[in-house]
């Protein structure tokens, strides 16, 4: 799976490797990581630290902070439809669904720390 990042105001292109095993992401840096033109970054569900199985949730790719929660108990969600946005050294991930669900719960508030692994969303 490809991620697009800005590192110092500039975008890169990134692959993304989910271990199956742990389900933390494991991130390759491509040969070709060329400064891209384009949309801000985004972490999609399952290479953003997300859970293949909707029934689980999603656990926090990154320690960061909340900036942002883009959805709401009881919502809807398509693949790759935004949920919730992190920050970390001044970088923002946009954390979106692995696959369709439905938000069951929220374990985190906008300005909560979070911890890699934490769990952020838990779906029904």
């Amino acid at each position: 799976m490809k991620l697009k990042l800005t590192i110092d105001g500039k975008p890169y292109e990134v692959e993304v490797e989910v271990v199956a095993e742990d389900r933390r992401p494991t991130f390759t840096n491509t040969a070709s990581a060329t400064p891209l033109l384009g949309s801000a970054p985004r972490a999609s569900g399952s290479g953003g630290g997300a859970s293949l199985d909707p029934e689980q949730g999603i656990n926090s790719p990154l320690t960061g902070v909340v900036n942002a929660i883009e959805a709401k108990v009881g919502d809807e969600v398509a693949p790759d439809q935004p949920i919730l946005v992190l920050e970390a050294m001044k970088m923002l991930t946009t954390i979106t669904a692995p696959a369709p669900a439905k938000i069951k719960a929220f374990h985190v508030a906008v300005g909560d720390a979070v911890k890699q692994g934490q769990a952020l969303v838990e779906f029904e």
